[in-house]
């Protein structure tokens, strides 16, 4: 499938001939099927061309740099004269630092080469195109890099339940039966007494009299005592 982002990222290479014979065949390839991957291809090679071309009518001719070589050799012959002489060693001593650095940059900016100006356009353009180029690959790679991104579909996680067990307190209720103590009818004592009292009935039935019993006797709330004073002499 054809991706103009990745075949312009590559355009530049193949209009330097930086890429192998068989990588050129498929970039042709799939360039003969996209009218508008021809259209930057085509306008890459004509300002390649133009950037040639400049650069051909500004090289200066063999006498130019003759001429250059005898000029800076005169410049290097003046500086060393000048070093020479104490005078001026001592003056430029006595400069602050900042003098003497943006004069060292005078020389050396008026030592350098004239190049001619179509040459310097030449160059400057060159260096604009490459730097465009650079840029929008760079471009070209985030997007390429973002729409990859978008169009990786999300895999789709299953939610899975998993169940705990939960201990869950249970209750028992136990019922339990107990043997009630006797009555006290069945206990010792009331059988000793009801022995007693039907002995007591047993000897009043034999003499003919009326036993006593304490059957039913209910005392008294109230305690009454009787005083009776006397002497020794009362009883001779």
């Amino acid at each position: 499938m054809h991706n103009c982002k990745l075949t312009r990222n590559v355009l530049l290479d193949h209009a330097l001939g930086e890429i192998p014979p068989a990588q050129t065949t498929e970039l042709l390839a799939e360039l003969d099927g996209c009218a508008a991957c021809q259209a930057e291809y085509a306008a890459l090679r004509n300002t390649l061309r133009v950037s040639r071309q400049a650069l051909r009518s500004a090289t200066p001719p063999e006498e130019f740099w003759q001429g250059y070589r005898a000029r800076l050799r005169d410049k290097l012959e003046h500086q060393q004269e000048d070093l020479k002489q104490p005078s001026s060693a001592a003056h430029s001593m006595r400069l602050p630092v900042i003098s003497r650095l943006w004069n060292g940059l005078g020389k050396l900016v008026t030592t350098s080469v004239r190049v001619p100006v179509s040459a310097a356009l030449a160059i400057v353009l060159l260096v604009g195109i490459l730097a465009f180029s650079v840029l929008s690959r760079s471009r070209d790679q985030a997007d390429v890099a973002q729409s990859t991104a978008q169009s990786t579909p999300i895999a789709n996680i299953p939610a899975q339940t998993i169940q705990v067990p939960v201990i869950e307190e249970r209750v028992v209720t136990r019922v339990v039966y107990v043997e009630r103590k006797a009555r006290r009818a069945n206990a010792p004592g009331s059988t000793r007494r009801a022995d007693l009292t039907a002995n007591i009935r047993a000897g009043s039935d034999a003499s003919g009299k009326t036993a006593m019993s304490l059957v039913g006797f209910k005392p008294t709330d109230q305690v009454k005592l009787t005083v009776i004073k006397g002497s020794y002499q009362d009883e001779n």
